[in-house]
């Protein structure tokens, strides 16, 4: 530990070329924190509040059509919309302060899988136009369906924001449900950024009868359900969701502060024990991101530096996502870097500065770990 503390320090005095990203005043710090935590919520609507469980359950028992077929079942507080057909379906639940978005099955196949959301908080239950959410730390896992059970395929870290967007009392969507009184949720999946996005239109006791997919600001599809029928709503298969599955992720979560941060660094990076917690290494490493000295970007630089030589270019290339962008690598983004490692055109210290200064990195994972106290 000693010879790895001297090795580790030479390195610092190169990594304190690089601007500080947490060396911000307290109140910055402060305002920065405010922005990501989402409003209060509570079980008592405010002067123009609006009730959104009222347009999110289907109070009518009947199943719509449109773009496809969609029908809703509620058991307990789960809501489940369920689409084209009984093993396509998202599961939502509800208390007292929000509706949560607990599991995508929509691609209802073996093949595509399914995903879960921790914690998902999609609505609070009282919401005015133009109240948000904002999910600093809501986490992703992925699995691949089976017949009976539910394997891990991937995951991470995806933060996103709901926002409350319009109110329409009287919206025309066609068909036989002509005009209803409408609201408009913008989730945006992309922390914020508002470049790509979904726009989910709820009809007061309908639930869902319009949904919109917006990519790079442009509308890319629309689906819509403005067709009342006299069928019952089609129940789902739940045999294989996948919500409440235990699984242990490769991918760590955030850390809340600057030691859980260190922690990672050794724990993810270097994949040594959590031991080394309170070491003579460990608070050296503490101390240059309290102070300032050090970066996020240059304690990443640093820590993978020194990791293992031995690991295959593969393995290198998934533990950098795991570690920095706390996500697991799409199968493309990994085949090209792996491909370009193997070729000698891109070396790991430029991938590592690649991905710690990319616009995704920026966007979402800086700002927080860069607030880390």
């Amino acid at each position: 530990m000693k010879r790895f503390c001297t090795l580790l320090g030479a390195g610092v005095v190169a990594a304190a070329v690089v601007t500080s990203g947490i060396a911000d005043a307290g109140g910055a710090v402060d305002a920065l924190a405010a922005t990501l935590s989402p409003t209060a919520a509570t079980a008592t609507p405010r002067p123009g509040d609006i009730d959104t469980l009222s347009y999110f359950i289907n109070t009518h028992h009947k199943a719509l059509a449109g773009t496809h077929s969609y029908s809703q079942t509620v058991k307990g507080n789960k809501i489940y919309n369920v689409k084209w057909d009984s093993d396509a379906y998202e599961m939502y639940t509800y208390d007292a302060k929000y509706i949560y978005l607990k599991e995508d099955h929509s691609n209802g196949t073996a093949a595509n899988g399914s995903y879960t959301f921790s914690d998902g908080r999609w609505m609070k239950r009282y919401m005015a136009v133009g109240d948000s959410i904002r999910l600093a730390r809501n986490m992703r896992t992925d699995f691949n369906v089976g017949t009976s059970s539910c394997s891990l395929a991937g995951g991470g870290y995806m933060p996103f924001v709901s926002t409350l967007i319009a109110h329409y009392p009287h919206y025309g969507l066609g068909g036989n449900l002509g005009h209803q009184d409408v609201i408009v949720l913008q989730y945006d999946y992309r922390w914020g950024l508002g470049t790509d996005y979904e726009l989910n239109y709820y009809a007061k006791g309908y639930g869902l009868v319009k949904w919109q997919l917006y990519q790079n600001n442009t509308l890319a599809q629309t689906s819509i359900f403005n067709k009342i029928t006299k069928s019952a709503p089609t129940p789902p298969d739940v045999a294989n969701s996948c919500s409440g599955t235990p699984v242990k992720s490769p991918v760590p979560p955030l850390p809340k502060s600057l030691h859980g941060f260190v922690t990672m660094l050794y724990t993810c990076v270097l994949h040594y024990s959590r031991s080394v917690v309170g070491t003579s290494g460990y608070e050296f490493w503490l101390n240059e991101l309290k102070d300032g000295t050090l970066s996020i970007q240059g304690a990443y630089t640093d820590f993978y530096g020194y990791q293992p030589t031995t690991w295959s270019n593969t393995q290198f290339v998934e533990n950098l996502y795991e570690c920095t962008l706390f996500r697991t690598i799409d199968p493309a983004s990994e085949q090209n870097a792996v491909a370009e490692l193997d070729a000698g055109t891109i070396t790991r210290p430029q991938l590592v500065s690649s991905v710690v200064n990319s616009a995704e990195f920026n966007a979402r994972e800086l700002p927080l770990l860069s607030a880390l106290r």
